[in-house]
């Protein structure tokens, strides 16, 4: 591990960086050094030959992901095969290999906001009674939250919003495409049943690491569980809420 010195870490940064056995959750405030603790916990594992491939780092944008690259870059001596990346690139490389399993092809168009208010507008203009109106942006603000909460379209809501979810789903695998939040949600759904297959054989994941923000400063670490793997949100939530809206 050249170029990288675990004396320049403080105590609780010392003790998440090294701790390499098991999940382990850190929580921490802004400018607490949480990219520190990441990149340092992963030379740690790189010193302790771990192979560059099984080691996963994930963040929310381009920039943290490439910050992150460059520091790793900065402390050991090769780098080559770590996977760092944001959760949305992530999601579309899995969906790139996985996504048959839903029906799509993998090759598969990612439609721009653009595309989704064009879709939707003809899906409403078509579904839409003569007293009903719908603005486009309004129903793709809604249809991404329902997707943020993992709720799949309902099969059986009269509601204006829920028809058009419905159809706009249906029409998005028909011209075999996807929005921006389907890259999370199918890669969802993709991952839970690969998952249950893992557990149900025994397998083990290597030492990871998850960061949250805090308001509150300093670094606290909670050796955690992993989750037992949850299926995607029923679409019975996503129906109370539809009409409620």
């Amino acid at each position: 591990m050249s170029r990288f010195r675990l004396f320049d870490l403080n105590p609780a940064q010392h003790d998440a960086a090294t701790t390499l056995e098991g999940p382990l959750l850190i929580l921490a405030g802004a400018g607490t050094g949480k990219t520190r603790v990441i990149t340092a916990r992963i030379a740690v594992l790189l010193g302790h030959d771990v192979p560059p491939h099984q080691i996963l780092a994930v963040t929310f944008t381009n920039k943290a992901a490439n910050e992150m690259r460059d520091r790793i870059k900065g402390m050991v001596d090769d780098a080559k095969g770590l996977n760092i990346s944001t959760f949305h690139a992530l999601c579309l490389r899995i969906l790139r290999v996985s996504i048959e399993k839903l029906g799509y092809k993998n090759t598969f168009a990612i439609y721009s906001e653009g595309d989704q208010l064009g879709l939707l507008k003809k899906i409403i203009n078509r579904t839409s009674a003569q007293d009903e109106n719908l603005e486009p942006a309004v129903a793709k603000a809604w249809i991404s939250k329902a997707k943020n909460n993992g709720w799949r379209p309902p099969e059986d809501d009269e509601t204006l919003v829920g028809s058009v979810y419905r159809q706009y789903q249906i029409a998005l695998k028909q011209l075999n495409a996807v929005d921006f939040d389907d890259l999370l949600m199918l890669a969802v759904r993709v991952m839970v049943p690969a998952r249950r297959k893992r557990a149900e054989r025994g397998d083990k994941s290597r030492p990871g690491c998850t960061t949250r923000d805090r308001p509150k400063a300093g670094i606290t670490q909670h050796r955690t569980r992993s989750p037992s793997p949850e299926p995607v949100a029923s679409s019975e939530k996503c129906r109370n809420w539809l009409r409620a809206t």
